[in-house]
């Protein structure tokens, strides 16, 4: 278990600033576990759970689930396998997916059965 402080450090002169600088650099520097894609999208979700309503932590799920289908897709067990790149290229496969088949489906108006004049 990482022991934390929220004191600020004094720092005596010039030399020790950047001395100190190093060490907590070194300090801050810890490897991050492998995670799979589900098993990080369920643990932000329960963390978001806390803070959001309902229908948003299952409007994330929603958008987080299309991620980890391209995770499996692309064979991606490790989330820390993914690049800036990769993500950026999901982003756009997304959002181009949004366009044509949310943004263009009818609306609610346009349905049969609908009340609507």
């Amino acid at each position: 278990m990482m022991n934390r402080t929220n004191k600020t450090p004094r720092i005596p002169d010039d030399r020790g600033t950047e001395e100190l600088l190093r060490e907590l650099l070194e300090s801050s520097e810890s490897e991050l576990e492998p995670i799979k894609p589900e098993k990080a999208m369920e643990l932000y979700l329960e963390d978001k759970a806390r803070e959001f309503q309902h229908s948003t932590v299952r409007s994330h799920r929603s958008r987080l689930g299309f991620f980890v289908d391209w995770c499996d897709e692309q064979d991606v067990e490790n989330l820390l396998d993914c690049t800036e790149r990769s993500i950026i290229a999901v982003n756009q496969v997304y959002e181009l997916f949004y366009d044509i088949y949310v943004m263009s489906a009818p609306s609610s108006s346009n349905c049969r059965g609908s009340s609507a004049p």
